[in-house]
């Protein structure tokens, strides 16, 4: 559109001084927000954001979330919104790391997948070396499945984890699902005949693989993994299911057993991200969240190696934390570095945000693991309209964090959208829920804050392409004679010449 008149401004701008571009803006300020133009300004911390995101564009990387009743809520949740998203921009290596036995609403549907057993296996009701491995807690997926010694599930039992055909892993690909069981000593008689079968109502007496019977007997007593192949192929629109019995082979599955954490994993893909949760508790606080990493009763040491003994390389985690609609309610004295402080206040939320933070790093550097491969990505939080909300100064607390950890990154939820955007696009609960997104609100969301990341990363590389390039100047121009709210590159809430000059000063600048 306009070729001349784009050369002319190119032109004039190559030919003049071209001034320092838009880069701050207050936290809280939603001038110019909108979901369809996602901010850049509301990230910092982008040193360790670049690293993340080079790392995630050449291996497997791992994300989860700590957060509140929005990181699940109406089966979907930060779980699947942030999942997918991360998933469009890097690819999704497998499903989330699972309890084989989901819990209340972990067994939901979530990202297309779920886990769930049922009688005659009960949950958390195993041997009492499980409470070495899993540090359970109210709202936390840890429970695991356990049939009692002599206890049979026969062959039609058909329940276990579920993947939907839509699942961003691809269904129809080379598989491999994952799934760990205790080992209760050379005396015993339990065992398991898994399979993958179609989901129901599916036919559950066609295989799609079957593995070897598995004992629950051992030498030692210790947490053993298996793993159970599927050839890539054409799958029936139900789903498959991952099942500790064999219907077509007739083989059921005896006690003891007990079941701790399962996952599928698409073989065919070296790169790209997995998304779970780590921690979440609804109606909850981040004084909440610090209180239960500080006193669980064992650390989260076996549940980073779910997470990440997928990744054949050094593991690499990032925990993206989601607290701050409740924490205006939580009065008690805050559990950080500091201690004591008002929790509600910005400082007393800070100070939690910061305990979430040493706990979780605690934890990893006891496992073993490198510190420099630990990532934190605080929020985004969606706009809640309280009044006098404490949102934007929870914001500001993280992002000084951020100014001196050289592993934390932020997003300022306020500085993305307005509580009135979310509304007029359908994008809370039930279309009135000011405290819950709806499951296209956490998609959009999701999809918004990883574009802000995007463009924190790279604010001129406007046509998306990794690459700064002559096409992404006149990608712009079109865009900003369009009036393209997207062209509003400085975010403020007008389109104008100015927007031009703070693109290209943009532009010359790099990524």
């Amino acid at each position: 559109m306009f070729p001349s008149i784009r050369r002319h401004l190119f032109a004039a701008a190559l030919g003049s001084l071209l001034p320092t571009v838009a880069g701050a803006q207050p936290i809280g300020s939603s001038v110019g927000a909108t979901l369809d133009n996602p901010n850049r300004l509301a990230v910092t911390g982008v040193p360790a954001l670049r690293r993340l995101f080079q790392l995630a564009a050449s291996r497997r990387v791992d994300i989860c979330i700590v957060g509140d009743s929005n990181a699940r809520a109406n089966s979907c949740g930060h779980e699947t919104g942030m999942g997918l998203a991360f998933g469009a921009r890097f690819g999704t290596y497998a499903t989330a790391v699972e309890p084989v036995a989901g819990l209340n609403g972990w067994g939901a549907s979530i990202a297309s997948c779920s886990s769930f057993m049922f009688p005659p296996f009960t949950l958390d009701n195993g041997p009492a070396q499980m409470s070495l491995f899993s540090f359970a807690n109210e709202g936390f997926p840890s429970s695991y499945a356990h049939l009692d010694d002599g206890a049979s599930a026969d062959p039609s039992y058909n329940t276990g984890l579920v993947l939907l055909p839509q699942s961003p892993i691809d269904i129809t690909g080379p598989l491999r699902y994952h799934a760990t069981h205790w080992i209760y000593g050379p005396a015993s008689g339990g065992y398991m005949n898994p399979s993958c079968r179609p989901a129901w109502p599916g036919n559950a007496y066609t295989n799609y693989a079957a593995a070897p019977t598995i004992s629950s007997a051992g030498p030692m007593r210790l947490l053993k993994d298996f793993s159970l192949d599927v050839l890539p192929g054409a799958r029936t629109p139900d789903g498959l299911l991952f099942c500790c019995t064999d219907a077509a082979g007739a083989r059921d599955a005896r006690g003891p057993l007990c079941l701790t954490w399962n996952r599928v994993e698409n073989t065919s893909r070296a790169t790209g991200i997995a998304y779970s949760p780590l921690w979440a508790q609804g109606g909850q606080s981040a004084y909440h969240a610090c209180l239960a990493l500080q006193t669980a009763g064992a650390p989260p040491s076996e549940w980073f190696r779910q997470a990440t003994r997928l990744q054949s390389a050094p593991p690499v985690l990032l925990v993206q934390v989601l607290h701050g609609g409740n924490d205006v309610n939580s009065h008690i004295g805050s559990l950080g570095p500091i201690g004591g402080l008002e929790s509600s206040t910005a400082a007393g939320q800070e100070d939690n945000t910061r305990g979430i933070i040493l706990a979780i790093r605690n934890s990893w550097v006891v496992s073993g693991r490198d510190p420099a491969n630990l990532f934190f990505l605080l929020g985004p939080y969606h706009p809640v309209p309280y009044p006098n909300s404490p949102q934007p100064a929870y914001e500001q607390g993280w992002q000084n964090i951020a100014a001196g950890d050289p592993q934390v990154s932020v997003i300022a939820g306020t500085m993305l959208t307005t509580a009135a955007e979310l509304s007029q696009k359908g994008y809370l609960s039930g279309g009135v829920d000011i405290a819950h997104l709806s499951v296209s609100g956490f998609v959009g969301w999701g999809r918004a804050a990883v574009s802000a990341l995007d463009r924190a990363l790279c604010p001129a590389d406007f046509d998306e392409s990794g690459t700064l390039a002559l096409a992404d100047i006149f990608a712009y121009l079109d865009a900003w004679f369009a009036l393209d709210k997207r062209a509003d590159f400085n975010y403020s809430g007008t389109i104008e010449t100015q927007d031009i000059f703070d693109f290209l000063g943009a532009w010359f600048a790099g990524c």
